[in-house]
């Protein structure tokens, strides 16, 4: 009976899971994890956020900070692969005392990752070249959190997702 339902479980899952054609694949959805710390820790962020980069991880950990923070991240990623790559992220809040919230403190951060391809060449199936094109995909993001005890928060957070995709709409893969 156990494994019946462990299977019953398990197809379901899969059932849910999206189909993807070659155009949502051209880029990952910006899965960097934005800072050093989060990168060493590779990305077990979610009870540890207690920096700027709360905001990408758990928008309800940014409530226990108390002072202002930033995080800013360049870099020219994987450039032995391919040196176009480049990624850029940042975050940033500011703790915040408002009246109606009974003295309780709370938190408003915004955040933005970017990652741009550089100049890639497209072919057609018959090996002709088409056309050059820059893919990016970007992503901003704005958060609040607010305590409600001292062991206790909620957090709320919006991003808006921007890209470019590799692959040009004219080509039908």
């Amino acid at each position: 009976m156990r494994s019946a339902a462990f299977a019953a479980l398990f197809v379901t899952c899969l059932a849910g899971v999206p189909t993807a054609n070659a155009r949502d694949v051209a880029m990952g959805v910006l899965m960097i994890w934005p800072t050093a710390r989060s990168t060493a820790l590779a990305g077990a962020m979610t009870g540890l956020a207690d920096e700027a980069d709360a905001a990408y991880f758990n928008p309800a950990g940014l409530a226990f900070q108390t002072t202002s923070r930033a995080d800013v991240t360049y870099a020219n990623w994987l450039p032995d692969l391919y040196s176009g790559v480049r990624y850029a992220s940042a975050a940033g809040g500011a703790p915040l005392r408002l009246p109606f919230l009974g003295g309780r403190s709370a938190f408003i951060a915004g955040s933005m990752a970017n990652i741009s391809l550089g100049r890639m060449s497209v072919f057609d199936e018959h090996g002709h070249f088409v056309d050059q094109v820059s893919p990016w995909r970007g992503v901003a993001g704005a958060h609040a959190a607010a305590m409600l005890s001292d062991n206790l928060a909620v957090g709320l957070g919006a991003k808006l997702l921007l890209s470019q995709d590799a692959i040009p709409p004219w080509l039908h893969l």
